[in-house]
C-alpha cells in the first residue's frame, strides 16, 4: 500500500496536503482517485506533517516540495503542493521567453485572449504595445502573413505605442512592413520613440497619422559592450552604421537631409503630435477613426 501511495504521490501533477490535528492524514489528489497518506504521529501542531512512506526521507520532501518547518505554516489550510517530478507540457509553449512578455504575468492565454486576437486579425489591426524586441517581432510576422494570407488587398492598421528598444527587432519589423502585400496604415497613440519610430515610417507618409497627445522622440542609437579594444573598435563602427541607417531612414520618410536628421538627433528630440506632423513623421494629426483612409 506505501508502494502505491509513493507512486501515486509522484504521479499525481498536485498534491494537497491537509493537516487538521497531531495525527493529520494527507490526502493526495490524483486526478479522479483519493487515497490516505500515513502521517508520522506526535507531529507538533501547526508544523506540517511528515509522510511515512518507505524510502523518503522527510527532510527531503519538505525540501522537495517546498514545505516550511515554521510553526503556524500549516494549520488547518489546503496547502497546493506541485509535484517537481511531473512535466507540464504547458511549460514548454513559452520555454524560450522571459516570463514577463508572456500574457497575464505568465500565465499562458486563454480562450478570451485566442478571441481577442481572432477578432484582431478579423479587423485587419496589428498592435505594437511596450518595448521592440524578437517577441514583437515574431508575432507580428505570424498576424502580417496570416491577414495577408486572408485578403492580400484589403489594408492593415498599426496601432503604436511603443518606447523603443531592440534596433535590430525595429528594422526587421519596418522591412515586414514593407514586404507584405496589403497596405499599411500606422497610427501612433500615446508614445513612439526611438526603434518605434521605424515602426511609424514603415508606410507611405500619406498613410501614416498619430492623435491629438502623440509623442515622438529620436536619437541616436546606443550601446554596451566589452571586450578587447579590437572588438569594441568593431562595435563602434557597427553602431555608427546603425545610426546612419537610421538616420537615412528618417530624412527620408520626413523629406529632410540626413545632416539635418543627425543634427537633431544628438540628444533627445522630441515632438509632439503639431511638432511630428511639422517635421514630416504624419501625415495628418486625427482625432476619429473615420478620419483614416480606407484604402
Amino acid at each position: 500500500m506505501a508502494q502505491e501511495v509513493s507512486d501515486w504521490i509522484f504521479a499525481a501533477q498536485e498534491t494537497f496536503v491537509f493537516c487538521q490535528s497531531f495525527t493529520a492524514a494527507a490526502f493526495c489528489n490524483t486526478h479522479d482517485r483519493t487515497s490516505i497518506c500515513n502521517v508520522a504521529p506526535q507531529q507538533p501542531m501547526g508544523y506540517p506533517p511528515r509522510l511515512d512512506i518507505p524510502g523518503l526521507n522527510s527532510l527531503a520532501m519538505e525540501t522537495r516540495f517546498g514545505w516550511s518547518s515554521t510553526p503556524g505554516a500549516c494549520q488547518g489550510l489546503a496547502t497546493v503542493i506541485p509535484n517537481p517530478t511531473d512535466l507540464d507540457p504547458r511549460r514548454f509553449l513559452n520555454d524560450d521567453e522571459d516570463e514577463e512578455d508572456c500574457d497575464h504575468g505568465g500565465k499562458q492565454a486563454g480562450p478570451a485572449a485566442l478571441s481577442m486576437e481572432k477578432l484582431l486579425i478579423d479587423a485587419r489591426t496589428l498592435l505594437f504595445s511596450g518595448p521592440v524586441n524578437d517577441r514583437m517581432l515574431r508575432d507580428a510576422t505570424v498576424r502580417c502573413l496570416a491577414m495577408e494570407q486572408k485578403d492580400s488587398k484589403k489594408p492593415i492598421t498599426v496601432m503604436i505605442n511603443s518606447p523603443g528598444g531592440s534596433a535590430d527587432a525595429g528594422f526587421a519589423i519596418y522591412d515586414l512592413l514593407r514586404f507584405i502585400k496589403p497596405p499599411v496604415i500606422t497610427v501612433v497613440n500615446g508614445l513612439c520613440a526611438s526603434a518605434g519610430i521605424l515602426i511609424q515610417l514603415a508606410t507611405d507618409k500619406k498613410r501614416r497619422f498619430c492623435m491629438p497627445e502623440a509623442r515622438f522622440m529620436i536619437h541616436q542609437p546606443s550601446t554596451t559592450s566589452r571586450g578587447t579594444a579590437s572588438d569594441l573598435e568593431i562595435t563602434a563602427r557597427e553602431t555608427l552604421k546603425l545610426r546612419d541607417r537610421y538616420n537615412k531612414i528618417i530624412a527620408e520618410a520626413s523629406g529632410r537631409t540626413a545632416d539635418k536628421v543627425m543634427e537633431d538627433a544628438r540628444r533627445d528630440f522630441w515632438l509632439d503630435a503639431g511638432q511630428a506632423l511639422e517635421y514630416g513623421l504624419v501625415a495628418k494629426v486625427i482625432k476619429r477613426r473615420d478620419e483614416l483612409p480606407e484604402s
